[in-house]
């Protein structure tokens, strides 16, 4: 019986309270801030796996085939759940409850990693992004796994654990978790042989490279066909050049020559605007060997563009060939680093890498190495990211959760508390500071979330027009509608179960403009060129969230057709985003029209002058009778009578400027 207690407390303190703990922190957040897919590939990737273009399919980018073909199986199964969300919420559950779990492994150590985990388990909660939530999952499930294989029979549920959590954190991305898998292993050997580690990196390693080499082979197998590897070598070829120093030049472009906006009817009568255009080509540096012209360029940075030959594969191989993914400009560098960590989401992760291994160092002997590598492995990332062109917090940020599960895997429980104690001698002091402490964390806790709160991920506007745009969508499923897409807009909710079929006729933007589901739409169609064949098509409607003359331009400058848009909606400018149809003109029709606007503004103008000459007649003639008025009072009251005159010919206008 007495043997018994200790076990029984470690098995409440490493296992019960951590899942308590994380649960209540998961919990929470969804009632009091809510949660949203905030990365605009996790919302295709759901998306597409529910079936909302058509079908449950697992042909996404990033994913593993086998979780993505899991996912889909669960979709058909119980189609009224949102299998997605329900996986990345219960991966922060679980991987938070586990960085919590091995703290907790010594006495001491879970009440400060609990707070340190809070806000990180509430941030991803309010705004999940796969790749975060994969860091965290791959980060524990290293640290995980080589404390189980380390303790043998003892650490069998860490092993399991750890595995399930490192195999699942890689599928959603395979770089990622090489990467950060790498890293840890790195932060691990300065305490290998000091702490008797060496079997689990003996062990473990391999066993990681064994399951990490298994995802890999899965996916070559079931992308192996010529129509799939096609389709991931283009994305990514494309999303490649979208973080290149191409951005840098396409801001100089921009800088120099203003956004190219021209329609066909700027063109030939603006002529200041043309001779800009015209010489962009010609110092367009990277982009001239494309054949592309800065409006060409504002579609592709745009991420919107429905132009496949814009898209061509020569094109972006021509581009890549002659593309930096590294910029070494320290000007660009620190601006990017400045605007980076002035976002809270930044700030929250920079100051608990800091509170941690302050904490690691103060209460541990020998880990200064480990602190180090940490912070060279948080910062290190977050720099070479910047220098690749790489500024979301969906990549940073996976980083520095590594360096902050480093230092709190190596955070000695025992000896903080011996370390307290020490500095706090007094019990009631000790009660103090803690009380202290727990107050200052529940108020950071709070008013951290009410900010979340506060800042919702859709606005009023955001859903207005998700909302207004879908449901014409929707309404007309004989239809394919191009252009911008609307879950660009709007970010969904994480539990909200994605409609079957609801954007059956939507492509999904450049996300999947390669992709099978794609293809296939365009072959119901009959077209091989959204933006091309979509001009005087009744079955094709384009949608406008942002400005069409670039498209306008596109279809003018690359295929010599002018066209105007038809608005297919009863009120096209309720919320400043519309459906048209895209009609084209000859320009005899352009040279009427042209005419027509010409005359119409001639008329306005003679208008507009007749009119100021009236006013200016009727004002003139105001001034002259209140001057008549005065000298006709001075006249009163100097004679007894009044003299009799004929009305002067320039008073007469003064009764019909009073009428």
């Amino acid at each position: 019986m007495h043997e018994a207690r200790p076990v029984q407390r470690n098995w409440l303190r490493q296992a019960v309270f951590p899942l308590l703990i994380a649960a209540v922190l998961v919990v929470g957040a969804l009632l009091v801030c809510g949660s949203s897919l905030i990365r605009i590939e996790d919302v295709y990737i759901n998306r597409i796996l529910a079936g909302t273009y058509g079908v449950p399919d697992w042909r996404v980018q990033e994913m593993n085939p086998l979780l993505a073909q899991f996912l889909t199986l669960l979709y058909r199964l119980i189609p009224s759940v949102n299998w997605y969300g329900v996986l990345l919420l219960a991966l922060v559950w679980l991987s938070s409850a586990c960085v919590i779990s091995l703290a907790a492994r010594k006495r001491g150590g879970l009440i400060p990693v609990a707070i340190v985990i809070s806000p990180i388990a509430v941030l991803l909660t309010h705004s999940l992004q796969s790749t975060v939530v994969a860091a965290l999952c791959v980060v524990a499930g290293v640290f995980s796994l080589m404390e189980g294989v380390r303790r043998k029979g003892e650490g069998r549920a860490r092993l399991i654990t750890g595995i399930l959590l490192f195999v699942v954190g890689a599928m959603f991305s395979l770089p990622l978790a090489c990467v950060l898998t790498l890293g840890a292993i790195l932060c691990w050997l300065p305490s290998c042989v000091r702490d008797k580690r060496v079997k689990s990196l003996a062990v473990g390693v391999p066993v990681m490279a064994v399951l990490l080499a298994a995802l890999f082979g899965y996916s070559s197998l079931m992308y192996a066909s010529p129509e799939l590897s096609a389709y991931r070598s283009q994305y990514q070829r494309y999303d490649q050049l979208q973080h290149s120093n191409l951005v840098d030049e396409y801001d100089d472009l921009l800088a120099r020559y203003g956004v190219s906006l021209l329609s066909p009817s700027h063109e030939d009568h603006d002529h200041a605007e043309e001779e800009a255009h015209e010489e962009t080509p010609e110092t367009a540096g990277t982009f001239a060997l494309a054949g592309w012209s800065l409006n060409d360029v504002d579609l592709f940075f745009g991420r919107f563009a429905s132009d496949t030959a814009l898209l061509e594969p020569a094109s972006l191989e021509t581009l890549a060939a002659e593309t930096d993914y590294i910029s070494t400009d320290m000007g660009r560098l620190f601006q990017s680093l400045l605007d980076t960590v002035q976002k809270p989401q930044f700030l929250l992760l920079i100051a608990l890498l800091i509170l941690t291994a302050l904490a690691t160092l103060l209460t541990s002997r020998r880990r200064g190495l480990v602190a180090l590598l940490a912070a060279l492995i948080a910062f290190g990332g977050h720099i070479v990211l910047l220098m690749c062109h790489y500024d979301a917090f969906s990549a940073i940020a996976p980083f520095y959760l590594l360096g902050i599960l480093v230092l709190i895997y190596h955070f000695d429980g025992e000896s903080a508390l011996e370390w307290t104690h020490n500095l706090l001698r007094s019990r009631k002091l000790r009660t103090g500071v803690s009380a202290a402490v727990l107050v200052c964390f529940l108020a950071c806790l709070g008013g951290f979330s009410y900010y979340l709160y506060a800042n919702p991920a859709n606005t009023e506007y955001a859903e207005g027009v998700y909302t207004y745009l879908t449901t014409y969508v929707r309404d007309h499923p004989d239809m394919l509608f191009i252009g911008d897409n609307p879950n660009d807009r709007y970010k969904p909710d994480t539990l909200a179960v994605p409609q079957r079929g609801a954007d059956e006729n939507l492509l999904a933007g450049s996300y999947d403009l390669y992709s099978p589901r794609a293809a296939a739409q365009m072959e119901r169609f009959g077209i091989t060129n959204p933006l091309a064949d979509c001009v005087d098509r009744e079955d094709i409607g384009y949608i406008n969230m942002a400005f069409y003359q670039p498209m306008a331009y596109r279809l003018f400058e690359a295929y010599g057709v002018n066209v105007n848009l038809e608005p297919l909606l009863e009120d096209p400018l309720l919320y400043g985003e519309a459906i048209y149809a895209i009609r084209s003109y000859s320009s005899e029709e352009y040279d009427a029209a042209l005419a027509e606007q010409e005359a119409q503004e001639a008329l306005e103008a003679e208008a507009m002058q007749a009119l100021e000459e009236i006013l200016e007649e009727a004002a003139h003639a105001a001034e002259e009778g209140t001057g008549e008025e005065a000298a006709g009072g001075e006249d009163a009251s100097s004679t007894a009578a009044p003299v009799e005159s004929e009305p002067s010919p320039e008073a007469e206008p003064t009764d019909a400027g009073d009428a």
